[in-house]
């Protein structure tokens, strides 16, 4: 509990409980939304989505989610992120078949991508970077990590965007 409430006050809330002896607990979060950067999330195993996801909207993203690199790069035409947090290893089109997609797109070849995936291999960690990824974690991953690894590409975006001359 005070972990949790730790988290959801760093993220300008607030957590309570109302309890019932034999009728259980109830928690209630509160918090501010103020969910200003949009994160895709394109992977095909639900768990891992879901969890990923809800780790990513508890530190205040939005967060759009593709269930395969087809649906993923569909999504993106529509509701362009400000990065990509995309799997390897999915049907239908793999994650570095979307890297390629996205990277040839006007309107989505700036934009941060992060590999999220379980091959492990240095061959392939270098295959994803040498495509253009920006990042390449590892499942199972900590949660600080893609969290600091999402907040690093972000602000290095921010930083290039800032320093490009305006027209």
């Amino acid at each position: 509990m005070n972990i949790t409430r730790t988290h959801i006050k760093n993220l300008g809330g607030d957590i309570s409980f109302l309890s019932k002896e034999g009728s259980g607990t109830i928690f209630i979060f509160q918090y501010q939304k103020n969910m200003t950067k949009k994160i895709s999330l394109i992977e095909d195993d639900e768990t891992v989505r879901e969890n990923t996801a809800e780790i990513l909207e508890l530190s205040n993203y939005q967060v759009n989610v593709a269930v395969n690199g087809k649906k993923g790069v569909e999504a993106a035409r529509s509701v362009v992120p400000d990065i990509f947090v995309c799997d390897i290893m999915m049907p239908e089109m793999d994650g570095y078949e979307v890297l390629n997609e996205l990277s040839h797109d006007l309107k989505t070849s700036g934009i941060p991508f992060i590999f999220l995936s379980a091959k492990t291999d240095h061959k392939d960690v270098r295959k994803g970077m040498n495509l253009g990824a920006d990042d390449y974690l590892t499942k199972p991953f900590e949660e600080e990590e893609l969290i600091t690894a999402i907040e690093s590409r972000i602000a290095k975006t921010e930083i290039l965007e800032k320093s490009k001359p305006r027209r």
